[in-house]
């Protein structure tokens, strides 16, 4: 029986020899020289169809470009071009116009009904925030797509919509990013008004899209502080005494109905303080997007969970500093 042998650019260990082949029936790879077997068991890539001529091949070939959810249709449809052939020649005026109409006409069959039109728009928003996580997208896409079955958009900007659930998305995957700069991104790309797109966010809820059960709050508020430390780029040590901080917040309760960013911005302010950091309020609260008034309040309530409201905390003061961080090793130590 012949076999399928294929030469391959490697060298022999035995004897040196360039002359390796792989037998690809056995599944081995061989020294043509000295028939030393370099591998064996290999896994056999190949099809599991025969075909002898070209247009056998062409009629069971089952495989193409890959499904892509960031487009409406997959990406698994038909693109005609209208300047070059299969072997990259250009086209003649005339065959260029009909390429074109084809193409035109093979467009409008993308996107046949008005289902398709809203997917088509929605999608093309997302695909905008292509920074985040590709999981983020297309979970937002997912959620996108049940909206547009319940009739969600009728009476509402199908941009908004998209980036409601994008906001949605970002939630159930617990992401740390801030929503309201999503939302105030796609405000200045004049998509829809910072206002209607958390109307929408609210209205996914009420129609059973999404529960607030499916966010991890305590997860996203590890991970958020975890953030506001880098962008601030907290000392290792700071770093270490933050998270100290977070976990005896949440043992005490005192994060319960506040923004998780005042709390994380509070905990950077109080953890730079005691390791010496020259971070100021006004670097702080820009970078958590919260007002000085919610950072100073945030910030008291923190000491009151130490016992440190009457300790007047200054920089380079060690004996206070040192007192501080003494009780919070205690609290730790408790949680």
């Amino acid at each position: 029986m012949k076999r399928n042998y294929e030469k391959r650019k490697e060298s022999c260990p035995e004897c040196g020899s360039s002359k390796i082949i792989e037998d690809k029936e056995r599944g081995e790879i061989i020294c043509g020289n000295c028939g030393c077997v370099i591998r064996e068991k290999m896994i056999d890539e190949s099809p599991e169809w025969r075909a002898f001529s070209y247009e056998e091949v062409k009629k069971r070939k089952r495989v193409g470009p890959p499904y892509n959810p960031l487009v409406h249709d997959g990406d698994l449809s038909t693109a005609v071009c209208v300047y070059v052939d299969t072997r990259g020649r250009s086209l003649s005026p005339e065959v260029r116009r009909k390429a074109r109409r084809l193409d035109k006409l093979q467009k409008r069959l993308r996107v046949s009904n008005s289902k398709e039109r809203s997917l088509m728009r929605g999608l093309s928003c997302l695909r905008d925030f292509s920074h985040l996580p590709r999981h983020v997208i297309v979970t937002a896409r997912k959620i996108y797509e049940r909206a547009l079955e319940m009739g969600f958009i009728r009476g509402r900007k199908l941009e908004g919509v998209a980036i409601a659930s994008l906001l949605v998305a970002i939630r159930m995957c617990g992401l740390p990013v801030s929503v309201e700069e999503i939302a105030e991104e796609a405000e200045k790309r004049e998509w829809c008004e910072k206002l209607k797109i958390f109307r929408y966010y609210r209205d996914l809820e009420k129609i059973g899209i999404y529960t607030s059960s499916f966010f991890n709050v305590a997860e996203f508020r590890k991970a958020y502080l975890s953030t506001l430390c880098n962008r601030l780029e907290l000392t290792p040590e700071a770093n270490e005494l933050a998270m100290k901080i977070l976990r005896i917040v949440e043992g005490t309760g005192i994060h319960e109905g506040r923004n998780p960013r005042g709390i994380s911005a509070a905990i950077v302010y109080l953890s730079s303080l005691l390791t010496s950091s020259r971070i100021s309020q006004e670097t702080i609260k820009k970078e958590a997007r919260v007002t000085e008034v919610t950072l100073r309040n945030r910030y008291t309530e923190l000491l009151r969970v130490f016992r440190a409201d009457r300790i007047k905390l200054r920089r380079g003061n060690k004996e206070e500093i040192g007192r501080v961080r003494e009780m919070i090793e205690d609290l730790y130590r408790e949680a």
